[in-house]
């Protein structure tokens, strides 16, 4: 499982990534290993450079200004220190590489500066194309190495913003507690539940996405959700929940489902979502083009 955080300047990159690893490291679920950022500000509170700390708290400065009349404007007039990058950022990236089975590697972040190192990319492309799971950051998603992550397959896409990022660290945290059920689906599901992710982040539905996680990938990894009956458009499924089976009928392009989140009751009183037994339904159909009239489960699944 490989998660690319894209977001500006300021918008809590770095917290969010210690943030989950602080939480998995906490359960002891997974084993983490990598690199996170940290500003150097001068006594005013500008921003004067970037320091590097790896997952044994040792930091390292990897780019500072030369030209105190662009104070507080990187990269304006800096300098980058490549032996900093090579023999420390990648080091600790490398030492990721032989972890053991079940580990993640986090890399905070993927910027213009790192990527002066040809050593620091071609190490962070040899991560994403391992089977390792990835918690990875950038600033922009122009500039091409990240363009080319992008593309490859088995990495889910993104976007911080300032209504999600409360909400992604316990959301990314249940995604790497539960990727053993992931890697359990097959591609086509493993790109519905990326897709269905970024909807329901758009969407706003956190307790959806958090679900998705926590509950859904398990139930159709598991096999729990089946079909019971089928009379022209309406379709009836049992979904096996955490305490008993749940009934979900799709009906006149609607789901319906018995639980309390879909209809906003019990303790999610006033705040009816998507439900995780609908959310299994969709996954678990995902390797047919149209399952239901009108409703696409594939990785074109639209976001908002």
């Amino acid at each position: 499982m490989k998660f690319l955080l894209i977001a500006p300047p300021g918008m809590g990159k770095s917290t969010l990534v210690e943030t989950v690893v602080e939480r998995l490291q906490w359960t002891q679920s997974i084993s983490c290993r990598g690199i996170v950022s940290k500003a150097i500000l001068n006594e005013a509170g500008g921003l004067i450079g970037l320091s590097a700390q790896n997952s044994d708290g040792d930091s390292r400065t990897f780019m500072i200004q030369s030209d105190s009349s662009s104070l507080g404007r990187l990269p304006a007039q800096c300098l980058v220190n490549i032996p900093v990058i090579d023999h420390f950022i990648v080091d600790e990236l490398q030492r990721a590489l032989t972890s053991v089975e079940n580990s993640l590697v986090y890399i905070d972040d993927i910027g213009a500066p790192q990527l002066q190192s040809r050593k620091f990319f071609e190490t962070v492309r040899l991560l994403f194309r391992t089977q390792s799971h990835v918690l990875a950051s950038a600033v922009s998603d122009n500039l091409p190495e990240i363009v080319e992550l992008k593309r490859y397959p088995n990495v889910c896409v993104v976007e911080i913003t300032k209504e999600n990022r409360n909400a992604l660290p316990p959301i990314l945290t249940s995604a790497f507690n539960n990727s053993h059920f992931f890697e359990g689906l097959d591609s086509q599901q493993q790109r519905t539940v990326f897709a269905l992710l970024n909807r329901y982040l758009c969407q706003t539905e956190y307790i959806s996405a958090e679900k998705l996680f926590s509950d859904s990938i398990g139930s159709v990894a598991q096999k729990k959700v089946r079909q019971v009956k089928q009379n022209g458009l309406t379709s009836e499924y049992r979904v096996g929940g955490k305490e008993r089976d749940h009934l979900i009928t799709w009906r006149n392009g609607t789901f319906n489902c018995d639980c309390d989140l879909h209809h906003g009751v019990g303790k999610y009183t006033g705040y009816p979502q998507t439900c995780s037994h609908e959310i299994s339904i969709l996954i678990s159909l995902a390797a047919a083009s149209e399952p239901f009239p009108g409703i696409a489960t594939s990785s074109a699944l639209p976001v908002c």
